[in-house]
């Protein structure tokens, strides 16, 4: 599949990086795109711990009124048939 880039910055970007690492314009795009990739799709640091956290914090103050009242709620928001309440 080809790909026509029409932005001259890009293109240029390209040309230069291509040139400076004299590597194909081609292989220069994939391993960006790839770092891109990497670095968008990992988890942020401290995402889990955050998370985590706060469910620490909720287990502290509930009581178990409070979970059984909140295990009801939840159940009653949906009928026999898996459909909203």
């Amino acid at each position: 599949m080809a790909i026509n880039i029409k932005n001259p910055h890009v293109v240029e970007l390209v040309r230069r990086a291509a040139q400076t690492s004299g590597r194909s314009q081609v292989s220069v795009l994939e391993e960006a795109l790839e770092r891109y990739l990497h670095e968008i799709e990992r988890p942020k640091p401290g995402a889990d711990d955050r998370v985590s956290e706060i469910l620490a914090r909720v287990d502290e103050v509930m009581t178990p009124a409070d979970a059984a009242a909140i295990r009801e709620d939840m159940e009653n928001l949906y009928d026999d048939e898996g459909l909203p309440a």
